[in-house]
């Protein structure tokens, strides 16, 4: 067997690979398990007790297909990333290639691989398009919802054909995800998809905190605006976690830093986890759906206040008060009141 020398950036390389395969990726699937499995409970104990009410009953349908497609596409990126760190550290550990770059090339053709980077696209288009569909959600009511969705819908066309292109570019044409001309599709694929989610993020995040303000100024906000405005909610709602892991893949694969192979391999279970909150959210009520603020404020209604007098000790004409009689006693300061009958 021979002996493959390597230098210390790519040993470093090459662990950071490994780590980012198995531990990270296999982190973050038991995260994504966890979340689909709570979200899918809920969406069935909806579909069971919401037989009478068939807008809730179709979406809580198009809610489990959509999840379970997800989880079904991160399943197959899971079970990819872990066929490749076997064959790499198991099968060929002495491989004579310069990087990991190279032994990708390898190994493109296996069915395994090629299912899950047609599958990690997929779920990377699939949640784009929960994202913009957030956005329409949060400015549905609002005047300027056409025109807050239209960069959104043009992140989200970029982000479709680039995924395309990529996905033929790199495996109809033997080239790889790595080689040159892929990286002239990847790179505005994953820019288009992180425009997307930091311009989606930044349109949410307003128009919440607009919201938020407004109602802490009125004397109800604090009760009714708490479940769909919190901290946690606006973060999940505007997809925080899948914009900054984005972030920071691109900036590594840009670079051409090792690190990106430890973003990569769980960038498509954290791509998944980020739309399962927001639906188990939206499930749970704490999430914002259509009118959500303004259907809790519109139950409250206040009375007119009751116009009561006091006067010859009646309140209004209902209630009469007895004058009290007072009888002096010859001895002591007290009084003496007679037992009513």
């Amino acid at each position: 067997m021979s002996q493959w020398s390597l230098s210390s950036y790519e040993l470093f390389e090459d662990s950071v690979n490994l780590i980012g395969s198995t531990v990270i990726s296999a982190v973050a699937y038991g995260i994504m398990f966890t979340l689909y499995t709570i979200a899918s409970h809920a969406l069935v104990q909806n579909i069971r007790m919401s037989k009478d009410d068939v807008p809730l009953r179709r979406r809580s349908w198009c809610f489990l297909a959509y999840i379970s497609a997800m989880f079904i596409l991160g399943t197959i990126c899971m079970a990819s990333n872990a066929r490749g760190a076997q064959i790499a550290y198991v099968y060929r550990p002495n491989y004579n290639g310069p990087n990991s770059a190279t032994y990708a090339n390898s190994i493109r053709h296996q069915s395994v691989i090629l299912m899950g980077s047609v599958s990690y696209i997929l779920v990377c288009m699939m949640a784009d398009c929960l994202v913009f569909w957030r956005v329409t959600v949060v400015y549905h009511n609002s005047r300027y919802w056409l025109w807050a969705s239209l960069l959104p819908a043009f992140f989200l066309c970029g982000v479709i054909a680039m995924g395309i292109c990529v996905i033929v570019k790199a495996y109809n044409l033997d080239l790889t995800f790595y080689s040159q001309s892929s990286t002239q599709f990847a790179v505005p694929y994953y820019a288009c998809s992180l425009a997307l989610s930091l311009t989606s993020t930044i349109l949410i995040v307003a128009r919440l905190c607009l919201y938020k303000r407004r109602l802490d100024r009125s004397p109800i906000g604090g009760s009714v605006a708490s479940p769909y405005l919190g901290i946690i909610v606006i973060i999940i709602e505007s997809s925080g976690l899948y914009a900054l892991w984005s972030l920071l893949f691109l900036i590594t694969y840009i670079t051409n830093n090792p690190f990106q192979y430890m973003f990569l391999p769980s960038l498509a279970q954290v791509q998944i986890i980020a739309p399962l909150l927001i639906i188990l959210f939206v499930v749970q009520g704490r999430g914002w759906y259509q009118q959500s603020i303004l259907a809790s404020v519109g139950h409250i209604r206040f009375a007119p206040r009751p116009l009561s007098r006091i006067e010859d000790g009646q309140i209004d004409s209902h209630v009469t008060i007895p004058h009290p009689v007072t009888y002096p006693m010859s001895k002591g300061g007290s009084t003496y009141r007679p037992r009513s009958t």
